[in-house]
Protein backbone atom coordinates (compact mmCIF):
# COMPACT_ATOMS: atom_id res chain seq x y z
CA UNK A 1 0.00 0.00 0.00
CA UNK A 2 1.11 3.77 -0.87
CA UNK A 3 0.50 6.75 1.15
CA UNK A 4 0.23 9.09 -1.98
CA UNK A 5 0.85 12.52 -0.49
CA UNK A 6 -0.15 15.10 -2.72
CA UNK A 7 1.86 18.77 -1.58
CA UNK A 8 0.82 22.42 -2.93
CA UNK A 9 1.25 25.70 -1.34
CA UNK A 10 3.91 26.66 0.65
CA UNK A 11 5.53 23.71 1.49
CA UNK A 12 9.70 23.53 0.32
CA UNK A 13 11.09 20.11 -0.13
CA UNK A 14 14.67 19.73 1.86
CA UNK A 15 16.91 17.28 0.79
CA UNK A 16 18.92 16.45 4.70
CA UNK A 17 20.73 13.23 4.16
CA UNK A 18 19.07 9.93 3.02
CA UNK A 19 15.40 12.07 4.13
CA UNK A 20 13.66 15.13 2.65
CA UNK A 21 12.36 17.35 4.72
CA UNK A 22 9.34 19.15 3.91
CA UNK A 23 9.10 22.64 5.68
CA UNK A 24 5.79 24.69 5.67
CA UNK A 25 7.23 27.97 6.26
CA UNK A 26 5.38 30.53 8.96
CA UNK A 27 3.31 32.28 6.76
CA UNK A 28 0.72 32.78 9.79
CA UNK A 29 2.36 34.46 12.11
CA UNK A 30 4.74 36.59 9.87
CA UNK A 31 4.98 37.99 6.11
CA UNK A 32 7.70 37.51 4.06
CA UNK A 33 10.08 40.27 5.34
CA UNK A 34 9.60 38.29 8.98
CA UNK A 35 7.34 41.00 10.55
CA UNK A 36 4.06 39.97 12.35
CA UNK A 37 1.28 39.67 10.14
CA UNK A 38 -2.30 41.18 11.19
CA UNK A 39 -4.64 38.97 12.29
CA UNK A 40 -7.52 38.92 9.40
CA UNK A 41 -5.01 39.43 6.75
CA UNK A 42 -5.56 37.29 3.71
CA UNK A 43 -1.96 36.67 3.11
CA UNK A 44 -2.18 34.80 6.51
CA UNK A 45 -1.56 30.77 5.53
CA UNK A 46 -2.69 27.89 7.42
CA UNK A 47 -0.94 24.79 7.29
CA UNK A 48 -3.22 21.81 6.46
CA UNK A 49 -2.90 17.97 6.67
CA UNK A 50 -6.49 16.34 4.97
CA UNK A 51 -7.10 13.00 4.67
CA UNK A 52 -10.07 11.51 2.87
CA UNK A 53 -13.64 11.56 4.29
CA UNK A 54 -15.54 7.76 4.37
CA UNK A 55 -12.19 6.61 5.96
CA UNK A 56 -11.93 5.92 9.96
CA UNK A 57 -9.93 8.52 11.09
CA UNK A 58 -8.91 7.93 15.18
CA UNK A 59 -7.62 11.13 16.42
CA UNK A 60 -7.21 13.47 20.02
CA UNK A 61 -7.63 16.54 17.78
CA UNK A 62 -11.00 18.46 17.94
CA UNK A 63 -10.09 21.35 15.45
CA UNK A 64 -10.73 19.61 12.49
CA UNK A 65 -12.92 20.59 9.35
CA UNK A 66 -14.24 19.22 6.26
CA UNK A 67 -13.61 20.43 3.13
CA UNK A 68 -15.16 19.61 -0.38
CA UNK A 69 -14.02 18.81 -3.65
CA UNK A 70 -16.11 21.87 -5.19
CA UNK A 71 -13.86 24.18 -3.22
CA UNK A 72 -10.81 23.23 -4.90
CA UNK A 73 -8.02 22.03 -2.91
CA UNK A 74 -8.40 18.28 -3.62
CA UNK A 75 -9.25 15.82 -6.09
CA UNK A 76 -12.01 14.34 -3.45
CA UNK A 77 -13.46 15.25 0.27
CA UNK A 78 -11.25 15.43 2.88
CA UNK A 79 -11.09 15.89 6.12
CA UNK A 80 -8.87 19.15 7.30
CA UNK A 81 -6.75 19.13 10.07
CA UNK A 82 -4.42 22.48 11.18
CA UNK A 83 -1.25 22.20 11.97
CA UNK A 84 0.87 24.32 14.42
CA UNK A 85 3.95 23.82 15.46
CA UNK A 86 4.84 20.41 15.14
CA UNK A 87 6.88 17.36 13.26
CA UNK A 88 4.88 15.02 11.62
CA UNK A 89 6.27 11.45 10.75
CA UNK A 90 4.70 8.66 9.04
CA UNK A 91 4.45 5.26 10.19
CA UNK A 92 4.97 2.26 9.53
CA UNK A 93 8.25 3.10 6.37
CA UNK A 94 10.90 0.96 6.28
CA UNK A 95 13.68 4.27 5.84
CA UNK A 96 15.40 3.99 2.42
CA UNK A 97 16.71 6.93 -0.36
CA UNK A 98 14.12 9.39 -0.08
CA UNK A 99 16.37 12.13 -2.47
CA UNK A 100 14.93 14.15 -4.99
CA UNK A 101 15.22 13.73 -8.89
CA UNK A 102 16.96 16.24 -10.72
CA UNK A 103 15.29 19.69 -11.98
CA UNK A 104 14.51 19.53 -16.06
CA UNK A 105 15.56 21.60 -18.64
CA UNK A 106 12.31 22.58 -20.12
CA UNK A 107 10.80 24.41 -21.09
CA UNK A 108 7.60 22.63 -21.69
CA UNK A 109 6.63 18.66 -21.18
CA UNK A 110 8.47 16.41 -23.68
CA UNK A 111 8.82 12.84 -24.00
CA UNK A 112 12.00 13.03 -22.22
CA UNK A 113 10.73 15.16 -19.62
CA UNK A 114 7.19 14.60 -19.00
CA UNK A 115 4.64 16.86 -17.34
CA UNK A 116 4.99 14.04 -14.33
CA UNK A 117 9.02 14.76 -13.56
CA UNK A 118 9.20 16.08 -10.30
CA UNK A 119 11.74 18.54 -12.12
CA UNK A 120 8.77 20.97 -12.84
CA UNK A 121 9.14 22.05 -9.14
CA UNK A 122 10.49 25.63 -8.56
CA UNK A 123 14.05 25.55 -7.88
CA UNK A 124 15.60 27.56 -5.11
CA UNK A 125 19.43 26.94 -6.83
CA UNK A 126 17.86 28.61 -9.31
CA UNK A 127 17.58 32.03 -7.76
CA UNK A 128 18.89 32.00 -3.98
CA UNK A 129 22.03 29.61 -4.25
CA UNK A 130 22.88 30.95 -0.87
CA UNK A 131 23.31 28.76 1.78
CA UNK A 132 20.14 27.35 4.00
CA UNK A 133 19.45 28.47 7.81
CA UNK A 134 20.54 25.42 9.98
CA UNK A 135 17.31 25.71 11.99
CA UNK A 136 15.52 24.38 8.59
CA UNK A 137 16.50 21.19 9.58
CA UNK A 138 17.61 21.27 12.94
CA UNK A 139 16.51 18.96 15.72
CA UNK A 140 14.77 21.24 17.51
CA UNK A 141 11.44 23.34 15.58
CA UNK A 142 12.58 26.59 14.42
CA UNK A 143 8.69 28.48 15.26
CA UNK A 144 9.64 31.54 13.69
CA UNK A 145 10.45 29.79 10.50
CA UNK A 146 8.07 26.96 10.34
CA UNK A 147 4.44 25.92 10.70
CA UNK A 148 5.10 22.38 10.39
CA UNK A 149 7.67 19.82 9.17
CA UNK A 150 7.27 16.41 7.74
CA UNK A 151 10.24 14.40 7.07
CA UNK A 152 10.26 11.69 4.49
CA UNK A 153 12.37 8.49 5.07
CA UNK A 154 11.15 6.66 1.71
CA UNK A 155 9.63 7.75 -1.43
CA UNK A 156 9.18 8.20 -5.07
CA UNK A 157 8.45 12.15 -6.03
CA UNK A 158 6.49 13.35 -9.24
CA UNK A 159 4.73 16.39 -10.22
CA UNK A 160 0.76 16.08 -9.54
CA UNK A 161 -0.27 19.35 -11.50
CA UNK A 162 1.87 21.64 -13.39
CA UNK A 163 0.92 25.90 -12.83
CA UNK A 164 -2.40 26.39 -14.99
CA UNK A 165 -3.42 30.26 -16.17
CA UNK A 166 -6.94 30.68 -18.41
CA UNK A 167 -6.72 26.41 -18.93
CA UNK A 168 -2.98 26.60 -20.15
CA UNK A 169 -0.09 25.50 -18.97
CA UNK A 170 2.02 28.31 -19.57
CA UNK A 171 6.05 29.62 -19.19
CA UNK A 172 7.11 31.39 -15.77
CA UNK A 173 10.32 33.76 -15.12
CA UNK A 174 11.56 34.66 -11.81
CA UNK A 175 11.35 38.89 -11.15
CA UNK A 176 11.98 41.26 -8.23
CA UNK A 177 9.40 43.50 -7.01
CA UNK A 178 10.21 45.95 -9.33
CA UNK A 179 9.62 43.65 -12.18
CA UNK A 180 13.14 43.43 -13.45
CA UNK A 181 13.76 40.35 -14.75
CA UNK A 182 15.82 37.54 -14.07
CA UNK A 183 18.70 35.45 -16.28
CA UNK A 184 16.99 32.32 -15.09
CA UNK A 185 15.16 30.80 -18.61
CA UNK A 186 11.25 30.64 -18.69
CA UNK A 187 9.71 27.13 -17.91
CA UNK A 188 6.79 25.81 -16.78
CA UNK A 189 6.28 24.88 -13.10
CA UNK A 190 4.38 22.66 -10.88
CA UNK A 191 1.31 24.01 -8.75
CA UNK A 192 0.97 20.05 -7.21
CA UNK A 193 3.93 17.57 -6.32
CA UNK A 194 3.35 14.35 -5.09
CA UNK A 195 5.30 11.61 -3.19
CA UNK A 196 4.17 7.95 -2.77
CA UNK A 197 5.31 6.18 0.56
CA UNK A 198 5.64 2.74 1.16
CA UNK A 199 3.37 1.70 4.05
CA UNK A 200 5.25 -1.36 4.95
CA UNK A 201 2.15 -3.45 7.19
CA UNK A 202 -1.36 -3.54 7.82
CA UNK A 203 -4.11 -1.38 6.23
CA UNK A 204 -3.33 1.97 9.04
CA UNK A 205 -1.44 4.94 8.28
CA UNK A 206 -0.02 6.95 11.44
CA UNK A 207 0.79 10.63 11.40
CA UNK A 208 2.83 11.01 14.91
CA UNK A 209 3.10 14.90 15.99
CA UNK A 210 3.67 16.21 19.50
CA UNK A 211 0.16 17.58 19.04
CA UNK A 212 -1.72 14.66 18.59
CA UNK A 213 -1.42 11.87 16.54
CA UNK A 214 -3.89 10.94 13.84
CA UNK A 215 -4.40 6.94 12.63
CA UNK A 216 -6.17 6.64 8.87
CA UNK A 217 -7.74 2.77 8.76
CA UNK A 218 -7.87 2.51 5.02
CA UNK A 219 -9.10 -0.52 2.93
CA UNK A 220 -5.48 -1.80 2.19
CA UNK A 221 -5.19 0.31 -0.76
CA UNK A 222 -3.80 3.16 -1.82
CA UNK A 223 -4.41 6.05 -0.06
CA UNK A 224 -4.42 9.83 -1.41
CA UNK A 225 -3.91 12.37 1.22
CA UNK A 226 -3.27 16.51 1.01
CA UNK A 227 0.04 18.86 2.80
CA UNK A 228 -0.84 22.60 2.18
CA UNK A 229 -0.19 25.58 3.41
CA UNK A 230 -2.63 28.13 2.06
CA UNK A 231 -4.86 31.03 2.64
CA UNK A 232 -7.74 29.81 3.16
CA UNK A 233 -9.69 32.92 1.77
CA UNK A 234 -8.37 31.45 -1.02
CA UNK A 235 -10.62 27.95 -0.59
CA UNK A 236 -13.55 28.07 -3.56
CA UNK A 237 -12.25 30.88 -5.49
CA UNK A 238 -13.05 30.62 -9.36
CA UNK A 239 -11.49 28.47 -11.77
CA UNK A 240 -10.05 29.36 -14.94
CA UNK A 241 -8.71 33.10 -14.25
CA UNK A 242 -5.53 34.53 -14.94
CA UNK A 243 -2.94 33.96 -12.95
CA UNK A 244 -0.59 36.59 -11.10
CA UNK A 245 2.94 37.28 -9.82
CA UNK A 246 3.38 34.38 -6.94
CA UNK A 247 4.56 36.97 -3.94
CA UNK A 248 3.88 35.03 -1.19
CA UNK A 249 6.97 32.93 -2.77
CA UNK A 250 9.35 35.13 -0.92
CA UNK A 251 8.70 33.22 2.37
CA UNK A 252 11.12 30.60 0.68
CA UNK A 253 13.84 33.43 0.42
CA UNK A 254 13.39 33.18 4.88
CA UNK A 255 14.86 30.39 4.96
CA UNK A 256 18.13 30.98 3.23
CA UNK A 257 21.23 32.82 4.75
CA UNK A 258 20.82 35.20 2.11
CA UNK A 259 17.33 36.44 1.51
CA UNK A 260 16.88 37.49 -2.17
CA UNK A 261 13.59 38.84 -3.69
CA UNK A 262 13.24 37.01 -6.81
CA UNK A 263 9.94 35.36 -7.78
CA UNK A 264 7.52 33.50 -10.05
CA UNK A 265 5.87 36.15 -12.64
CA UNK A 266 3.42 34.07 -15.12
CA UNK A 267 4.12 34.68 -18.86
CA UNK A 268 0.80 34.08 -20.55
CA UNK A 269 1.61 34.80 -24.09
CA UNK A 270 3.72 31.25 -23.78
CA UNK A 271 1.49 28.31 -24.02
CA UNK A 272 2.61 25.22 -23.39
CA UNK A 273 -0.48 22.98 -23.84
CA UNK A 274 -3.93 24.30 -23.42
CA UNK A 275 -7.20 23.30 -22.43
CA UNK A 276 -6.23 21.73 -19.43
CA UNK A 277 -8.16 20.59 -16.45
CA UNK A 278 -6.70 22.41 -12.48
CA UNK A 279 -7.87 22.64 -9.10
CA UNK A 280 -8.00 25.44 -7.62
CA UNK A 281 -4.14 27.24 -8.14
CA UNK A 282 -2.26 28.09 -4.96
CA UNK A 283 1.27 29.26 -4.09
CA UNK A 284 4.14 27.07 -5.74
CA UNK A 285 6.16 24.42 -4.24
CA UNK A 286 9.56 24.73 -4.44
CA UNK A 287 12.98 22.59 -3.76
CA UNK A 288 16.01 23.30 -2.17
Amino acid sequence: MNLNLHITGLCACVPDGKSVVIFLPNAYDFDYNGKPIGVGSPDRHTALLCLPQGMTIATPRRNWFPISKKQGLAWTDVIAFPLDGEDIWVSPVTPASASLPPPVKGPCPSNGEPNTHFGWTCNMADVNPTPLKPEVTAASFPTNLATARMRVTNGTWATKQLAVSLQAIIYWYYADMQGNRSAVPARAIADVVTVSIPITTGVQVIFSSNKGDITLTTMGADVDAYLANIPLSTLGNTLGGARTPEMHFLHFHRLSQQPIELYPYPDQASICTPLVTELIPHCPPARF
